[in-house]
């Protein structure tokens, strides 16, 4: 069996995804408090607890995407 040691040095964090304005990037511990729903919230938890959780970033509701025409 493995040492918890180990587990807490890898795999190494990622920086954070690059996200446009307005969004939420995973791991920044804003999504709950922002009323995000639950399934991205338990991904930025995990992040922040150290697990494996691929980068990314959440579009709120209501928010204008910088792309719209």
């Amino acid at each position: 069996m493995r040492s918890w040691r180990l587990r807490s040095a890898w795999p190494p964090r990622a920086d954070p995804a690059p996200a446009p304005e307005g969004c939420l990037v995973l791991g920044s511990g804003l999504l709950t408090e922002r009323g995000v729903g639950g399934k991205a919230s338990r991904l930025d938890r995990a992040l922040l607890a150290g697990l494996p959780v691929p980068a990314g970033f959440v579009i709120p509701d209501g928010s204008a995407s910088s792309d719209a025409q």
